[in-house]
């Protein structure tokens, strides 16, 4: 968010999640609330931060699957295969981010409609299990 030209290209179209200070936090998530209310489409990252050990996953948070079920709309789980490969450390940004391809699986979307909060572990299961499909076997943390 600090960055000059990033900066501005975020500010104007991301919802930054500031977890270290609660309300910032809470009002993040009320934005995002607010616009899919708007009809706008959310992307999240549902690990809450990006993992040392990428592309290993971490485990999910709960907060994008009860949003989706507040809101009964569907997932769409998006598999990132080698973006750890060009992100690798953030000093190194400029070097890695000359064009390059990336592997991107889109799953198919996951319902919530009817869903309540007791769905909700096991929304979070189903996205995380599809997600991590598309990742190399050795990678995978399911079977």
């Amino acid at each position: 968010m600090k960055w000059p030209l990033f900066g501005l290209f975020f500010r104007k179209q991301d919802i930054p999640v500031h977890r270290d200070q609660s309300r910032l936090a809470y009002n993040a998530l009320q934005k995002a609330y607010e616009a899919i209310d708007r009809g706008e489409c959310i992307a999240m990252y549902p690990e809450g931060t990006i993992p040392l050990h990428a592309p290993k996953m971490k485990a999910f948070k709960n907060g994008a699957f009860r949003m989706a079920i507040d809101k009964q709309v569907p997932i769409v789980p998006i598999t990132w295969v080698q973006n750890y490969k060009i992100m690798l450390e953030p000093s190194k940004f400029f070097e890695f981010s000359l064009p390059q391809q990336v592997l991107v699986v889109i799953h198919e979307p996951i319902e919530t409609k009817g869903m309540t909060d007791e769905d909700l572990v096991n929304l979070r299961s189903k996205t995380f299990n599809a997600i991590d499909s598309a990742l190399a076997p050795e990678f995978r943390k399911t079977p």
